[in-house]
């Protein structure tokens, strides 16, 4: 009787490169799982969320949100020593808001 065919037929292949030892420890792995390397591969490359990095824009975006919050925290300091901080605080909340909208 032949072997039943498998639902999904692979036909791209892609070429990776190992050392030795990245091979013996994926091999390793794929044994403790009872799956063979490609499976083993295959599954950890496409089971993956990818985080693109970050731009030029976006790392000053963020610096400039941190230099916004150590604002923020000496105005709560102020406000707690019943300073009146009302100015500085609408300035503040209003370039968070400028920034927030271009991450957008």
């Amino acid at each position: 009787m032949a072997r039943p065919q498998k639902p999904i037929t692979r036909l791209e292949v892609v070429r990776v490169r190992y050392t030795a030892s990245e091979r013996r420890i994926l091999e390793a792995y794929a044994d403790k799982a009872g799956i063979s390397l490609s499976e083993l591969i295959r599954l950890r490359t496409t089971d993956i969320r990818i985080i693109a990095r970050l731009n030029n824009e976006d790392v000053n975006h963020l610096r400039m949100l941190v230099g916004l919050a150590t604002n923020l925290n000496e105005i709560t300091k102020r406000v707690h020593l019943n300073m009146d901080m009302s100015l500085e605080l609408a300035d503040i909340l209003k370039r968070i808001g400028e920034i927030i909208k271009r991450f957008k």
